[in-house]
């Protein structure tokens, strides 16, 4: 699903490069912190964001790196 979603942001919209690499990386952070909790992405909601956000933040992420990423 990252790569098709990169692929359209690239195709469709015409974004740089280097924002495309940040959207990929930021995506599969969360992919990397959803799987372990058995969440898919048919299934996610607001409240599972918040819980991401959450958690980030008290691994110290910066508030606008937490925002970049959501």
């Amino acid at each position: 699903m990252i790569t098709e979603f990169i692929t359209y942001q690239q195709t469709v919209k015409g974004l740089a490069a280097e924002t495309l690499l940040g959207y990929e990386k930021d995506l599969r952070h969360f992919v990397g912190w959803a799987q372990p909790q058995g969440l898919r992405w048919s299934t996610i909601t607001h409240l599972d964001i918040d819980r991401y956000t959450q958690s980030e933040g008290a691994r110290g992420m910066s508030a606008r790196t937490i925002r970049k990423r959501v």
